[in-house]
């Protein structure tokens, strides 16, 4: 067990990658991404405020991104 609780959790996004290819902050970049949502959130919580904001759906699979996790490389 943890001697500090988790505060929040941020997913994989790929989102991240392209905002550090970009040399930007994620919330700057891709706005609507989940990661940069779960980063609002975890910032609003540790403010002590609410957080209001809906998640786009992702965008499909490419076959290229099927390839990639077929073969483990994502």
């Amino acid at each position: 067990m943890l001697a500090v609780p988790i505060i929040g959790v941020i997913p994989e996004d790929r989102a991240v990658k392209e905002s550090h290819v970009q040399k930007d902050a994620v919330v700057h970049t891709h706005p609507k991404s989940a990661a940069s949502i779960n980063y609002k959130k975890l910032a609003a919580s540790l403010l002590g405020i609410e957080h209001y904001e809906e998640q786009l759906e992702r965008a499909p699979m490419t076959v290229w991104d099927w390839f990639g996790k077929f073969l483990g490389l994502k």
